[in-house]
């Protein structure tokens, strides 16, 4: 810590990484808030614990920080939102808690945003929803948010992979979901989402993997899903009814999963139990 402390004046610096150094203890307020002149922040795969400083807010030149994989606690400093130059952050992996601060709709450049396995609690921030410029990933999975999945959801565009699993949500899915038309990868798995899967999933064509398994989702397997060109659909673990279509994904049985839904029937895969 005394080599990190040390780096203190290096006002001048653009990138430090510290990746995987096996550093432990409570990162110094004054690195964070002195180097000023960084784009780059790497200190991720280490074992520092605590808060994240609120003086990581200083760092406004910032446009890719990564302190996942570490053991930081507390919540998220509203002071984040003062990045508005950041394109990826990286938070995954930690112990965070309290709720995701509203603040971050204020990094108008942000392509991938990482908050899974943490603590995080409460609703999704409208604010997060409508940073359009979000295109690669937003992952908050494996947290315990909760509450709906807001309709702003449709405002995401651009983005390709959309990981909302395991966590509190519920409800149904909004119909504005459809406008998420270059999402490549979504999944709602392990959540509390109900009803019946709504026909404007039918804009996302561009699907490869869909995981909704582990919900209380009702109705029909909707055919379009029979013209996608899905590589991964896992269905199974909801309360689905009536007959497994029989073309595109479901025809090919180490893509599918249709278990554990009580009242389907038929399809080409008899021997995977409904039930």
């Amino acid at each position: 810590m005394k080599f990190i402390d040390s780096l203190k004046n290096c006002t001048r610096l653009q990138m430090l990484s510290l990746a995987k150094c096996k550093f432990q203890g409570v990162l110094p307020r004054s690195i964070v808030g002195n180097l000023v002149g960084l784009n780059t922040l790497s200190l991720c795969g280490n074992q520092f614990t605590g808060n994240i400083p609120s003086t990581i807010g200083n760092l406004q030149n910032l446009e890719g920080l990564y302190l996942n994989e570490n053991q930081f606690s507390g919540q998220i400093p509203d002071s984040m939102g003062n990045l508005s130059l950041l394109i990826t952050l990286d938070l995954f992996s930690n112990m965070l808690e309290g709720v995701i601060p509203s603040t971050l709709g204020n990094c108008h450049h942000l392509l991938a945003l990482y908050l899974n396995d943490n603590k995080l609690n409460g609703k999704i921030p409208i604010q997060l929803l409508q940073l359009s410029s979000l295109s690669i990933t937003l992952d908050l999975s494996q947290n315990n948010l909760f509450g709906s999945l807001p309709i702003e959801v449709g405002n995401l565009n651009m983005l390709t992979t959309l990981n909302l699993s395991d966590n509190s949500f519920s409800g149904n899915i909004p119909s504005s979901l459809g406008g998420c038309s270059s999402l490549l990868r979504l999944s709602l798995k392990g959540n509390l989402f109900q009803g019946m899967i709504t026909l404007s999933l039918n804009s996302l064509k561009g699907l490869v993997e869909l995981d909704i398994s582990h919900n209380n989702f009702s109705g029909h397997i909707l055919r379009f899903f029979e013209k996608f060109k899905l590589e991964y659909l896992n269905l199974s673990y909801n309360n689905f009814e009536g007959e497994v279509p029989m073309v595109g994904v479901f025809a090919n049985e180490s893509a599918l999963s249709v278990l554990g839904n009580r009242r389907l029937c038929g399809g080409q895969w008899r021997t995977q139990k409904f039930f």
